[in-house]
């Protein structure tokens, strides 16, 4: 019924919520956690349930369509996404905030699409990359800025610090604003750096799926099986076992969710990547960024910046994500 074009997209669409209620989850959890303890619970997690995942869509009997050669390149997809760059994605997060971390960290797309060009080959029109550039400019246009400091005559405002989250550590958290330019300068190198990963590690996956015949999931279960197998020997560190024994309650909630909606997430985008191009995909997740906004008005009001810029982001995505399909 649908094209690979048409299922890449709705493969795209859903992807693109779960991994909204991800990262304002994974957010949430950064309070009170750490990124190590978010990318252990995620990734050790993660890897059953996409191994279910693949045994409910048969996938994992298919596994001699896949060539030993693409194995080893999704299997380098996984430790590049899921272990690098997720860790530099949560301390992003953990800096910066959803709002502020999402426009930096989805500039990923501009490096995704450069590579397919450049290294698989695919095809973009002017159209598309007219679709391109709007939905690279639109999720900035959500960033907030920083407020101006205040005049030696003026009191402080009484906003700088927020509470945070039930449960979350310190009792104050200060608001994303507030931070000093080293700390956001920080925030800004992690987010680059995984920006970087994140938008290299399409090209792998598409270039282990090209010719699977739609592997998504079975893709999704080799790189994480990779990451995993990378982590699991560093559990022997008791330095780590008790990180992850003595991870706060409400971070391991937080985190838990994280994981369950960053699994649905990638496995829908692995899905897409196996049947449409990395310069269709990639732009479209990029658009998801804005979904981000809403989430956390929802659950992190008290932790993050808000400005109404977000309504001509989400016009702008919208006509992107319209001139890149049709």
């Amino acid at each position: 019924m649908f094209s690979g074009l048409g299922l890449g997209i709705i493969y795209v669409l859903i992807s693109n919520i779960s991994f909204a209620v991800n990262t304002v989850s994974a957010r949430r959890g950064m309070l009170s956690g750490s990124a190590l303890q978010g990318v252990y619970l995620s990734v050790l997690l993660g890897m059953p349930i996409f191994l279910v995942a693949a045994f409910i869509t048969t996938q994992i009997f298919d596994f001699r369509d896949i060539t030993p050669g693409r194995y080893w390149v999704l299997a380098a997809a996984g430790v590049l996404h899921f272990l690098f760059g997720r860790y530099c994605n949560y301390r992003a997060l953990g800096i910066l905030g959803a709002n502020r971390a999402n426009p930096l960290v989805q500039s990923n797309a501009f490096f995704s699409v450069v590579l397919a060009v450049w290294l698989l080959n695919e095809t973009v029109t002017g159209l598309m990359w007219g679709g391109i550039a709007l939905l690279m400019v639109a999720p900035s246009l959500s960033a907030p800025r920083r407020r101006k400091p205040a005049s030696a005559s003026t009191p402080p405002v009484a906003t700088t610090e927020v509470k945070p989250a039930e449960g979350a550590t310190p009792s104050t958290v200060k608001a994303v604003d507030s931070l000093p330019t080293s700390k956001v300068m920080e925030g800004y190198f992690w987010g680059v750096l995984n920006a970087l990963a994140w938008g290299t590690s399409p090209l792998l996956i598409r270039y282990g799926l090209e010719d699977s015949g739609g592997l998504g999931v079975l893709g999704a279960l080799i790189a994480y099986t990779a990451a995993a197998a990378v982590l699991l020997p560093t559990l022997a560190s008791s330095a780590i076992r008790t990180n992850l024994l003595t991870m706060d309650k409400t971070a391991r909630r937080w985190f838990l969710s994280s994981t369950v909606t960053v699994s649905m997430a990638q496995l829908f985008r692995f899905m897409a990547l196996s049947v449409a191009p990395v310069a269709v995909v990639v732009p479209l997740l990029r658009a998801g960024g804005v979904f981000v906004l809403p989430m956390s008005y929802l659950i992190n009001r008290k932790v993050e910046s808000f400005e109404p810029r977000v309504l001509g982001a989400v016009a702008l995505s919208l006509a992107g994500a319209i001139l890149l399909v049709i």
